[in-house]
């Protein structure tokens, strides 16, 4: 019986047991795993995710997407998390983000998107009242300009579209208080620009000076201040005594000026020359000013932006969304400069990886092609910057990458030109692309902005023997010693100066005066080169002079390349005109087309005297192709033996200025004639349609403001006004004397001389060569003019209105000529677009006058449309 009791017994006790046993392995287990759990947590290893629902208003959801997507992949990124929208769980009010990760990833990713609405800017809304008369400018045709407005600021414009001119119109704008303020300030402008229009009056003429700067600027430190301000207060005592002695001796000496400290004003050639820079990016990022779409205008509002030993540039249009208009060859953004002469302004055209998506859009790679094609000859001189871009930055998807970097290196295969390549953290990949494509390693290749270490530059080199290495103003950081270390051991024939304008600022001194900008330009090169100079132990000339020598290897841009492009176009000009001729008589024409130029006085005058102005450029190139520009604040440096420092004869000044004058007249250049391009103007005078004066806008209006300031602070000193006095002068002397009331002076050429009666003194009727107005002086208020004022060529154009002549008679009406200056805005500086359609028998060229506005009012059909003039065709 105990046996059996036994054995009940022992079958629960063993079940008990075991299943004791099993739960507790079981709970020992499940605690060990929430241990292990806490464990993993607390070290950051576990793989178990959480997901996170995040209300976002929907007016907040573009902002947390970004621009394609840009801000939630790079919180993606950062967070390594995913994020995607419910749209089962979103209301009227709000959309829900479910956020995929690790606990703490998934809070952080939480905490940016909370982060990145909070940061938006408030939204204000402003109402303001305009003349009804302005609305139509506002707009603009087509509404390109309330468009710009809105681009530029960001800010929403609103504007009550009534059909009274006379009321006043509501306009609201919403945005940021920033952006309110920006869009208010550009259609103030706009509105006071429209009423100068409507005004039609004669202002008072604004000072000439449109930019005034020092001389000298950006002193290091006080104590360099002070010291150069004694410097200068004992150069003048030491004028002042040299002139007191030499009236004493009733002689004259021209006394020195200030030389300049920067060594970039130094340099003994003009070879300043930026690789890569985007001008582009400039206007739109930095400045931001719809009435400043040019560079021209952009060296006219910042001065800094131009030196005289700047040789020229490459800009980058990469972004897509903002490539030259097709069929504007050169862009408009550069036609100014590159009709400019002495100044060497080239553009590239491709997709940046950050843009790869665009590429592949439609239409696009036929535009890429299309606009390089079309700009071969004018400009266009490579495909760029392209390549894959693995850094944090770019979101692009790295497979949409390769395949836009594919189609831009063959078609740079294709047709034959050079590449710009943007290849970051991402070498394997881009060198894998480049073997696919069958790039052949002697093919012209800027690598731009180098920021790798030597060892993989040096693997580059050695790959592609036919490329360079672009080094920006990286190198003159503190922190980067591995730049400046690829900067001493890169070979100087392998090298390539950039800046990559706006951004890499150098940070440099001692070259440049400071400008005071806040982002990169193309001047600023020069710093560069200077870091570069430093590290390598050798001077700055010999680098500028062997990355330029670089530059013109791999794009084909001569260093002097100025004499080839003149036989170009003359051989343009010509076989213009000879096929002009009809083609029962196109051989006959080819021998005589020449000799009939040359004997012909009216019918073909003009094309006759747009062949001898290319000629006469020609030889002027041939025999001058070294002639040194004016430098503001340099040393003397005279021009001709009879005008040597020191004591000099009234003849032999007035023999030496008019050998310079016979040369110095400035003229529309070869580009502008050959390939009819037109460039920026003001109308600096004017008697009538028939007859007015142009300035050119750009690196020459700059020049010619640096110029009278120099001189007016030169011939303000009554010591210098005594020295260089006249007792008389002669038809043709070129002069110095104030124009007006004003305190400035100018350079003038003496047209008549007559005696006054009633006192001993001449009075003086001088033209004045930079502006276009005569004036008539007495011979006390003229002045000798220094050989180093001459350098500049005389600025003033003079020019015809093309395809219009007096609605009766043959000469103007005094309401034509109202009316012509109130187009031009020659009282006030406005800006308009000049283009040569032929010249005159007697030289002068008809020029086409265009208004910069965005209505693009041509000057000539506003005189027609109003009934002042009548339309003709200029013969050709």
């Amino acid at each position: 019986m105990s046996d059996n009791l036994s054995r009940s017994y022992v079958g629960p006790v063993i079940l008990g047991l075991a299943l004791t046993g099993a739960t507790g392995i079981c709970l020992y287990l499940l605690l060990r795993k929430e241990e292990d759990w806490e464990g993993e947590v607390q070290g950051g290893v576990t793989s178990r995710q959480v997901a996170i629902d995040v209300k976002i208003p929907r007016d907040m959801v573009g902002v947390v997407i970004g621009r394609q997507g840009s801000n939630i992949r790079e919180i993606q990124a950062k967070t390594e998390t995913r994020i995607h929208f419910r749209d089962e769980l979103e209301t009227e009010q709000f959309r829900v983000a479910c956020i995929r990760g690790l606990p703490d990833d998934a809070q952080l990713a939480e905490i940016l998107i909370h982060q990145t609405i909070s940061q938006q800017p408030r939204v204000e809304t402003l109402t303001m009242y305009v003349p009804g008369r302005a609305v139509g400018r506002i707009i603009g045709r087509g509404g390109e300009s309330v468009k710009e407005i809105q681009r530029v600021s960001r800010c929403m414009v609103d504007i009550d579209r009534g059909a009274s001119l006379e009321e006043m119109k509501k306009i609201v704008l919403q945005g940021s208080r920033e952006e309110i303020i920006m869009a208010k300030e550009l259609i103030e402008d706009i509105v006071k620009e429209e009423a100068m229009m409507w005004s039609g009056g004669c202002c008072s003429r604004p000072p000439r000076i449109k930019n005034i700067r020092p001389a000298i600027v950006d002193i290091s430190s006080d104590a360099e201040e002070e010291k150069l301000e004694d410097k200068k207060e004992e150069m003048k005592t030491e004028i002042q005594n040299h002139c007191i002695e030499v009236l004493d001796k009733v002689e004259a000496t021209e006394v020195p000026l200030n030389a300049s400290i920067y060594e970039a004003d130094q340099l003994p050639m003009r070879n300043i020359f930026d690789s890569h820079c985007h001008i582009d990016f400039i206007l739109d990022r930095k400045v931001r000013n719809p009435a400043i779409r040019t560079y021209s205008r952009l060296v006219e509002e910042y001065p800094a932006m131009h030196h005289q030993k700047l040789e020229g540039f490459i800009t980058n249009y990469c972004d897509p969304s903002t490539w030259p208009e097709l069929g504007t060859a050169p862009p408009a953004m550069l036609s100014s400069a590159w009709v400019t002469q002495g100044l060497s302004v080239h553009y590239t055209v491709g997709c940046h990886p950050h843009f790869a998506e665009q590429l592949l859009r439609e239409g696009a790679m036929e535009a890429l092609e299309s606009l390089l094609v079309e700009g071969r000859g004018r400009g266009c001189v490579a495909v760029g910057e392209c390549g894959l871009d693995c850094s944090r930055k770019n979101g692009a998807d790295m497979d949409i990458q390769i395949e836009a970097f594919k189609l831009q290196v063959a078609l740079a295969l294709k047709l034959d030109l050079p590449l710009v390549l943007h290849i970051r953290d991402a070498e394997k990949e881009g060198l894998a692309v480049l073997e696919s494509c069958g790039l052949p390693g002697t093919w012209p290749v800027h690598r731009h902005c180098w920021n790798d270490s030597w060892v993989r530059c040096q693997a580059w080199l050695d790959l592609f023997p036919g490329s360079v290495v672009g080094m920006t103003g990286l190198v003159t950081y503190r922190q980067a010693e591995q730049a400046r270390e690829v900067a001493r051991l890169l070979p100087l024939d392998r090298l390539v100066l950039e800046t990559d304008a706006p951004y890499f600022r150098p940070q440099y001194s001692g070259v440049l005066p400071w400008d005071g900008l806040k982002f990169a330009h193309p001047v600023q090169v020069a710093s560069v080169a200077a870091m570069i100079a430093e590290v390598r132990g050798v001077s700055l000339e010999e680098v500028l002079a062997r990355c330029r020598e670089n530059v013109a290897r791999v794009y084909r841009i001569p260093v002097t390349g100025q004499r080839r492009e003149a036989v170009n176009a003359v051989e343009d000009i010509i076989e213009d005109l000879i096929n002009s001729v009809s083609d029962d008589v196109k051989t006959e024409a080819e021998h005589t087309e020449l000799k009939r130029l040359n004997d012909s006085e009216s019918d073909i005058g003009g094309q006759r005297k747009k062949l001898k102005t290319v000629v006469d450029h020609l030889i002027t190139q041939d025999l001058n192709c070294q002639a040194e520009p004016f430098t503001p604040g340099a040393a003397e440096h005279s021009l001709l033996p009879e005008c040597e420092v020191g004591i000099k004869s009234e003849t032999g000044i007035r023999q030496g200025t008019h050998e310079l004058a016979a040369s110095q007249q400035e003229e529309f250049s070869l580009r502008m004639i050959g390939y009819e391009v037109p460039c920026e103007v003001y109308v600096s005078a004017l008697c009538s349609p028939g007859e007015f004066w142009v300035q050119k806008i750009g690196p020459m209006s700059v020049d010619l403001d640096q110029l009278i300031q120099q001189m007016t602070k030169y011939y303000s000193e009554e010591a210098n006004q005594k020295c260089l006095s006249v007792t008389s002068v002669d038809i043709g002397d070129i002069v110095v004397c104030r124009f007006g009331t004003e305190d400035s002076f100018f350079r003038a050429r003496v047209v008549e001389v007559k005696e006054s009666h009633g006192c001993n003194s001449l009075s003086v009727d001088v033209y004045f060569v930079d502006y276009g107005d005569y004036q008539l002086k007495s011979i006390n208020e003229i002045y000798k003019i220094r050989t180093e004022f001459m350098k500049l060529k005389f600025q003033a154009i003079q020019c015809s209105l093309a395809h219009i002549r007096p609605e009766t008679g043959e000469d103007w009406s005094e309401d034509a000529c109202d009316k012509f200056e109130m187009l031009t805005g020659c009282d006030r500086g406005k800006v308009l677009w000049a283009r040569v359609v032929g010249y005159q028998a007697s030289g002068v060229p008809w020029v086409e006058l265009v208004d910069s506005g965005r209505r693009q009012t041509s000057l000539a059909q506003e005189l027609v449309r109003v009934g002042v003039a009548r339309w003709v065709e200029i013969e050709k």
